[in-house]
């Protein structure tokens, strides 16, 4: 133990063991980097602030967004393999969130990783460029050879100084054509005609104050969040969907007013029901222009404080919780959306820790680092090959909307929505856009918040590429730590070698 003079109190602050490698988030990418760098024979520290691992993958999200298969390698493979082995089948992109769950901690428990839980990153301790050690709020620190940031905000990238951004670039800063504000969003938007005002003139629940930029100008905006939730339509394992405390139907009315106009759709038009391999579940996401997402209410969590953060969530799963109660129970909801949906509830063998709801919010782009290569969206439709790449992605630009406002007709519309459908082929995941600058960090990794624009980052942002871009680091940091160099002078082509032989695909 070492003693630690506070400016008005005692503390304690406990060391935990040195390590080659030190991880910051229990995420996929997290674990995939851990399990590389133990394979290649370093130690390994991997630090999660919550109570559980694999983030979004064990945290509701199952069906995973898996564009062109044939481009996953490596660990993002195995896990599939693995999971397929559990439905006895060669490979499952579909899976239970405790499934997922049961992968990963058999694959820490075979290379002896022991997961600390709890730590909620406090302070970055630098000398010069070099990250020397990290601690908690509870006064646990830890130093390291290198460093990886595998957390969804990018905080130990930010404490560590490194550049970053978030929101939308403007469309001159990189010549992106579908960067900035857009004129008209086509895909899960609302009819012509929907009043978004009440009979006094203010603005209904969930539609922000019309503050639009010009088109193709950047802003602090970024695209929503919500929660994957686990359903099931099984009677005997179903939890119905309860009246959340405060419920207040009027925060509906946009919903309301909107299935006045269209009395005809059905519950698939509200709510995007992706099923699981061979279970009565579904792993439910937003889908139309109401659902499940909270558009607009997340804009301050990639700088807000752990207290922040933590209200913007409980505010997201009050939304979902009061969105698919007033669906299901509303006598003004049509048949055709309440009946079925009636018929559902949340799986009571998820998330038995949790009220069976989802532990990880799903957080689709916080920060996104400024590094040594920033991805743009050329990035993903031209320039795909790289010198330097470290894996493969094929998932398309697709970010969902960032604002509801009012528009000078009165009327309430989405903005924000992406979705580029064009014939995709693979693009290169470059190195340089998981390190940040040498004169920043020389020690860091990034493979979730990795440096690119908003753009870019609708395209990479999805679970198995953060897996692939995860392997990588954790590969590269134990090179780095071996040969004691910065993370930026890691031998390319040692990397490179040494992640083919291990089955990435570059």
């Amino acid at each position: 133990m070492t003693l630690c003079v506070g400016l008005s109190r005692w503390s304690f602050a406990a060391d935990l063991k040195p390590a080659d490698v030190v991880i910051y988030g229990a995420t996929p990418a997290g674990i995939t980097a851990a399990v590389r760098a133990a394979k290649e024979g370093a130690s390994v520290q991997l630090l999660e602030p919550s109570k559980h691992i694999g983030g979004m993958m064990t945290g509701g999200l199952g069906a995973s967004d898996v564009a062109i298969d044939s481009v996953i390698g490596g660990l993002a493979l195995k896990f599939f393999q693995d999971t397929g082995d559990h439905y006895e089948e060669d490979i499952a992109f579909r899976f239970e969130p405790h499934v997922a769950a049961k992968v990963f901690k058999k694959w820490l428990e075979n290379e002896r990783i022991r997961v600390v839980h709890n730590f909620k990153l406090d302070r970055v301790y630098k000398n010069g460029a070099r990250i020397t050690r990290i601690s908690s709020s509870k006064n646990l620190r830890v130093a390291g050879k290198v460093f990886i940031d595998a957390s969804y905000e990018g905080d130990l990238m930010a404490h560590a100084g490194i550049s970053y951004s978030y929101g939308r670039e403007s469309k001159s800063t990189y010549n992106e054509e579908y960067a900035g504000a857009q004129s008209v969003q086509h895909e899960k938007q609302f009819p012509e005609g929907i009043l978004g005002t009440d009979e006094q003139g203010e603005l209904l629940a969930h539609v922000q104050k019309d503050l639009r930029p010009r088109v193709g100008a950047g802003d602090y905006r970024i695209q929503a969040y919500n929660y994957r939730l686990c359903l099931s339509d099984n009677s005997e394992n179903r939890i119905p969907f309860r009246k959340p405390p405060g419920y207040d139907v009027k925060e509906f009315e946009v919903a309301k007013r909107w299935l006045k106009i269209q009395p005809s759709i059905g519950l698939r038009n509200i709510l995007m029901f992706l099923p699981l391999h061979r279970a009565s579940k579904v792993d439910l996401n937003h889908v139309g222009p109401f659902s499940t997402n909270l558009i607009g209410e997340n804009w301050h969590y990639p700088e807000g404080s752990r207290e922040e953060r933590e209200e913007i969530a409980l505010a997201h799963r009050r939304y979902i919780e009061g969105l698919l109660y007033f669906l299901s129970t509303d006598l003004g909801v049509p048949e055709q959306i309440r009946l079925p949906l009636q018929r559902f509830g949340l799986a009571e063998d998820e998330f038995t820790d949790n009220g069976h709801w989802p532990h990880q919010l799903y957080i689709r782009e916080a920060r996104r680092m400024l590094g040594a290569y920033i991805m743009t969206e050329h990035d993903i439709l031209k320039n795909i090959d790289k010198r330097d790449s470290i894996g493969l992605g094929s998932h398309r630009i697709e970010s969902h909307p960032v604002q509801r406002y009012v528009n000078k007709e009165g009327w309430v519309q989405n903005t924000g929505d992406i979705q580029v459908r064009i014939n995709m082929k693979p693009y290169a995941l470059p190195y340089r856009c998981i390190t940040p600058l040498k004169e920043e960090c020389n020690n860091l990794l990034v493979p979730i918040c990795v440096s690119a624009s908003h753009i870019a980052y609708s395209a990479v942002r999805m679970e198995p590429q953060y897996m692939i871009l995860g392997e990588s680091a954790g590969m590269a940091a134990a090179l780095a730590a071996k040969e004691q160099v910065p993370v930026q002078e890691v031998p390319l082509k040692t990397l490179q070698k040494k992640l083919q032989k291990v089955g990435q695909k570059l």
